[in-house]
């Protein structure tokens, strides 16, 4: 009994069950299945960070600057232009994706908090192709108008 077996053993390991080689297949397969999707998964999440963090800044930026008294036609071009600088900070695209900012008060503004609101849509990284790859980022910022600031 104890011959066969060893007899049956000998012929199954001299099939050719060699594995030989097949480590680097194995680690390509495991880097293209695993490693890559991973990657772009970080690269959009930082992204979509880098774009928060340029609404947030945005929207502070734009409620201080209405709040300091300034009105008419130049400040909502002051306004878009802090908030361009601030997504190109972050080293995202303005010219595709143009931030949207809104600017709200009550009354005549005069001792009341100004708040502004800025919307952008990112797009991810390698998929931004895909009608699905892209991200809505708002953002709030809320400063008060000074009592004695002069309007105009």
């Amino acid at each position: 009994m104890r011959r066969a077996l060893a007899e049956t053993i000998r012929q199954v390991r001299g099939r050719g069950h060699h594995e030989e080689g097949s480590a680097p297949v194995e680690f390509i397969g495991v880097v293209v299945a695993l490693v890559i999707p991973t990657l772009i998964i970080l690269a959009g999440v930082s992204h979509v960070q880098a774009a928060q963090l340029a609404a947030e800044s945005a929207a502070n930026e734009a409620a201080r600057m209405f709040a300091l008294g300034r009105t008419g036609a130049s400040i909502q071009t002051e306004i878009e232009a802090v908030s361009h600088l601030a997504f190109e900070d972050q080293g995202l695209d303005v010219a595709g994706a143009n931030p949207r900012v809104a600017i709200a008060c009550p009354r005549d503004c005069v001792g009341q908090p100004v708040t502004a609101t800025v919307n952008y849509t990112a797009k991810l990284p390698l998929l931004g192709w895909l009608p699905v790859a892209k991200v809505k980022v708002s953002a709030t910022g809320t400063s008060y108008a000074g009592q004695y600031v002069a309007r105009g």
